[in-house]
């Protein structure tokens, strides 16, 4: 919004103006005060134009008065209005049918000399100064006095108009705008109309009909005030921008517009030779609520703000700011000004004082805050921090997906939908972490990263609700998503792709973190985001905490993934804690490597295998590794191949012969009568 110095010096808001105080400095007070300064210009004129940066909830300060009663503010000086309302007789027009949208409708007839005067190149200069085109004398008078008070005027030829009233427009009605536009209205536009059709889209534009132009004789001149968010968006519809919408859309002042009816009068008389006719006003100004009071305590103030106010500087600057502040033990009642749509709680009001007192006058204190933030879990850290170490990149996603990609990935399961989403991609949310790492690999993949290790830490959110809390669940999961070459491309290596069983050692390392090795299993499972042969539940003892598995092959197709993805999920809520170290003594007599190798059943789980060895063996197993599995020529068709080596230690003594062979026939006898396993010759 652009300000010509002179009118703000001259307009009369602020008298005596301080010659000491200049153009640069009541700048630099606005913009510390909320108002920014996007530039000052020097105009060929001589003056000075302050453009400033007004926020949406500050539609007060898009006239002259507004900015005038800041800088009064800012630097203690008195304001004045330059115009009082004067009680005058005035008939009530037809009755306003849209009485909700329109609390009140005033206005006046003029006649209009043969001979109409231009206005002083003064007033056309402060116009052409804040970026408002001329058009005719008396179209740039109620654009001035929009200007100066900040209440946007209609002007309409009244021998082209009848008795106006004020309604909803009807669906698909016609209506020709200012400049031979041609609109087809909605039902919840607000128009001014009369018998003849519409004549204006109220607070944006007049129609071209009863536009005043040279010939006209009379005019009818229209100040009104219509609710904000009746307004709100209509211009934008319709493709249009107006400086009256612009203000009306953001709130103007309710008690203006007779004001600014008196001061187009006084102007239109002066400048113009405009003779007044009679005035009308509808009676609906009575649903134009008071403003409640707010009550105000000096002790919320400082708790607040972090210092003491004395009570005249509390009181001093409420009342620059046009509020009415009342004693009321032990503070105040404060009623804001009408115009000050954004003052509604205490808050508001101590937000005032620290702006007019200046932020910069706020004395620095340190900070005394006792905060409790919440650490991450021991056994968590260990994980994450396992994860990086092993060449893991963290991401943190949104919790919310799109409805599309939640239905793709888990189609059979119904997900929490948000009333009022952000946009369509973050419409539900999300029940694992698993879509939103695909996504942020799409997103590499388009970018040609093709070898990906990520993970994320978050929140799920589960459809059922838990009657106990009245919430619905929210788990802490732990996911990760593998892809591409297993490591960076070199010379001294083929490139190899990772695998299922790549996964799979990092989820075994990160159990290793939380579990000992036998108290968790990994059993071949379906999963519907899953390839059907590779897909394994995770069990600790009896409790599944999470899955791990290739991306089915229809779903990598669906999201166009170029390459075979692997995912896991591990619930953390379920989890144990982490192992607390206990340190083990070591042994000083020596350890011995035997390997084995047996036919076993085709179908049977390798996993099983190794915990039966590795219970019969005990605590005298020190490692187990399983180096081959084989089927093929030379293995029977029910039959594999598996071959593992262990390592014993004893605390006690050094192995002997005999009691090697003691525990290998024990191991072989327990192997055999478990699972039919047939030891290899020269095993």
């Amino acid at each position: 919004m652009k300000f010509s110095w002179h009118l703000l010096r001259s307009s009369g808001f602020i008298h005596p103006w301080p010659e000491t105080l200049q153009a640069a400095q009541v700048a630099e007070q606005l913009t510390m005060a909320g108002l920014e300064l996007e530039q000052l210009e020097q105009t060929h004129s001589q003056d000075t134009v302050l453009e400033l940066n007004i926020t949406p909830n500050r539609g007060d300060c898009l006239s002259v008065r507004g900015v005038c009663r800041e800088i009064a503010a800012l630097n203690d000086l008195s304001f004045h209005e330059s115009v009082v309302i004067q009680e005058s007789s005035a008939t009530t027009l037809v009755p306003v049918m849209a009485v909700d949208a329109c609390p009140l409708y005033s206005g006046q007839w003029f006649s209009v000399p043969t001979n109409l005067n231009a206005l002083p190149d003064e007033i056309s200069g402060y116009l052409q100064a804040a970026g408002i085109s001329l058009v005719h004398p008396i179209v740039d008078l109620t654009n001035y006095v929009m200007l100066v008070l900040g209440q946007p005027l209609q002007a309409f030829d009244a021998d082209k108009i009848t008795a106006l009233t004020v309604r909803f427009a009807q669906e698909s009605e016609n209506f020709i705008a200012l400049g031979n536009r041609a609109l087809t209205l909605t039902a919840k536009t607000l128009v001014v109309a009369d018998c003849q059709g519409v004549h204006a889209i109220a607070g944006v534009i007049g129609g071209q009909q009863s536009a005043v132009t040279d010939k006209t004789q009379r005019v009818f001149i229209e100040s009104a005030h219509f609710k904000p968010d009746v307004i709100a968006g209509k211009a934008r519809h319709y493709g249009l921008q107006t400086d009256a919408a612009y203000r009306f859309e953001r709130g103007v002042d309710p008690a203006l517009p007779q004001l600014a009816l008196q001061k187009f009068a006084l102007l239109a008389q002066h400048y113009l030779s405009l003779v007044p006719g009679e005035r009308v006003l509808t009676q609906q100004n009575t649903l134009i609520a008071p403003v409640a009071a707010i009550f105000l305590t000096a002790s919320h103030i400082e708790r607040l703000l972090g210092f003491e106010l004395h009570t005249g500087q509390i009181e001093k600057i409420l009342t620059a700011l046009g509020m009415h502040v009342t004693v009321k033990a032990p503070g105040w009642s404060v009623i804001p000004p009408s115009f000050r749509f954004d003052i509604r709680i205490e808050a508001d009001l101590i937000e005032e004082l620290a702006r007019i007192h200046g932020f910069e006058h706020i004395p620095t204190a340190a900070l005394n805050m006792n905060s409790l933030i919440p650490s991450v879990p021991q056994h968590l850290e260990q994980m994450l921090s396992a994860l990086v170490h092993s060449a893991y990149h963290e991401v943190i996603s949104y919790s919310f997906i799109s409805e599309a990609l939640h239905e793709l990935c888990f189609p059979q399961l119904s997900a929490i939908r948000l009333k009022n989403p952000l946009s369509a991609e973050l419409a539900v949310m999300r029940v694992s972490l698993w879509p939103s790492l695909l996504q942020t690999y799409l997103y590499n993949q388009d970018r040609q990263q093709n070898r990906a290790k990520l993970f994320e830490n978050g929140l799920i959110y589960t459809p059922e609700l838990d009657f106990t809390t009245g919430t619905y669940q929210q788990p802490r999961v732990l996911a990760g998503l593998m892809t591409g070459a297993i490591q960076r491309e070199q010379w001294a290596e083929d490139e190899r792709q990772s695998d299922f069983f790549d996964l799979k050692a990092d989820v075994e390392k990160l159990l290793q973190k939380v579990t000992a090795s036998v108290s968790y299993r990994f059993v071949a499972a379906q999963h519907g985001m899953l390839h059907p042969g590779q897909c394994a539940a995770i069990y600790q003892a009896e409790t599944l905490i999470g899955y791990l598995g290739q991306l089915h092959p229809q779903l990598q197709q669906s999201l166009g993934l170029n390459q075979p993805v692997f995912l896991f999920e591990l619930q953390l809520d379920v989890l144990p804690k982490a192992i607390k170290p206990v340190f083990k003594r070591f042994s000083k007599f020596p350890t011995i490597k035997r390997r084995f190798a047996f036919f076993v059943p085709r179908e049977l789980i390798i996993d099983d295998f190794c915990a039966a060895i590795r219970h019969c063996l005990g605590e005298q197993l020190v490692e187990l590794v399983l180096f081959d599995v084989y089927q093929g020529k030379g293995v029977a068709s029910n039959e594999k191949s598996v071959a593992f080596s262990v390592v014993l230690e004893d605390q006690q003594q050094t192995w002997e012969e005999i009691a090697i062979t003691r525990v290998s026939d024990r191991l072989v006898s327990t192997l055999t009568a478990q699972f039919s396993a047939r030891l290899r010759d020269g095993s």
